[in-house]
């Protein structure tokens, strides 16, 4: 899915999140604000049914709350601050304030996006305990919005991609990979992905090479060094996930 230059795609990681607080409206507005082709974020499931998104199943780190997101409803999501462990964490940052920033609806994502030309990497996390099942209601939700075209559904749960393609085949699927994976391709390929995702390092030209032979294209994460980001388009992948998307995008600005 690399554009028609042929260069990689630039995939802003839970977005601007190297310069705001991540998967927060503020790190997705700041990615916007950069031009990035795709933003990357992570979608779990509130107890009254609502997707929402954060990247852990527990909202401890990344607010002023605890609890497991499955257990709590969105109202009581929206009491939570999750901007300001941004601001504790990052004191020589410029003088701007993240305090208040709420934990977004994936409705709320696609509402800030829809008038420009990005589009989403939308990851189908899978929490622990009892399984929340978010395929059907993620489906139907992009449905209802006509969005469909714009997105590709990612996971390291592979049976969450055939769960989405038995609800709309036409989806596209990217099949996300440990550092530790084997054989990464050859999975892809049994569940009808049409994208994989590894762990940068694990990106050998043989890897992309194989992949591309077999029509699945390669999206690397998470890459933030310039050496490595210029090393991972030098293989030919066709996708960089970064947490500093300004620095990607002045690489590939300058190729």
């Amino acid at each position: 899915m690399s554009d028609q230059t042929g260069r990689p795609l630039l995939i802003a990681h839970r977005g601007a999140s190297a310069e705001a607080p991540e998967n927060t409206l503020a790190a997705f507005q700041g990615a916007l604000d950069i031009g990035v082709d795709f933003i990357e974020l992570d979608l779990h499931q509130t107890c009254d049914g609502e997707i929402v998104v954060i990247h852990d199943d527990r909202v401890d780190r990344t607010t002023d709350g605890r609890g497991l997101v499955s257990e709590m409803s969105l109202r009581d999501l929206r009491r939570l601050d999750a901007g300001g462990w941004f601001d504790r964490q990052n004191t020589s940052a410029p003088n701007r304030c993240f305090a208040g920033e709420r934990i977004p609806t994936l409705q709320e994502v696609i509402d800030l996006v829809r008038p420009t030309g990005t589009q989403l990497y939308l990851e189908i996390k899978s929490p622990h305990g009892p399984a929340v099942a978010i395929e059907e209601k993620l489906v139907e939700l992009l449905a209802q919005n006509q969005f469909g075209a714009r997105v590709v559904i990612e996971s390291f749960d592979l049976t969450k991609l055939t769960g989405v393609t038995r609800c709309n085949p036409r989806l596209k699927t990217c099949a996300l990979f440990e550092p530790t994976a084997s054989a990464p391709w050859q999975a892809a390929k049994a569940v009808g992905a049409h994208e994989i995702a590894p762990f940068w390092a694990l990106a050998s030209s043989q890897l992309i090479a194989a992949s591309h032979e077999n029509h699945l294209k390669v999206m690397v994460w998470t890459v933030d060094d310039a050496t490595d980001m210029l090393e991972m388009i030098r293989r030919g992948v066709d996708g960089i996930f970064t947490n500093i998307p300004t620095r990607l995008k002045q690489i590939l600005d300058n190729l």
